[in-house]
């Protein structure tokens, strides 16, 4: 639930952010 623009634009950075932490870790190994 996205209460706010500035919560749900943080929100998507997180994402952003753990999506590309997997993409390094995947390639990585």
């Amino acid at each position: 639930m996205i209460h706010g623009s500035r919560e749900g634009l943080v929100q998507i950075g997180l994402d952003c952010l753990a999506f590309n932490e997997h993409i390094m870790l995947s390639v990585m190994q």
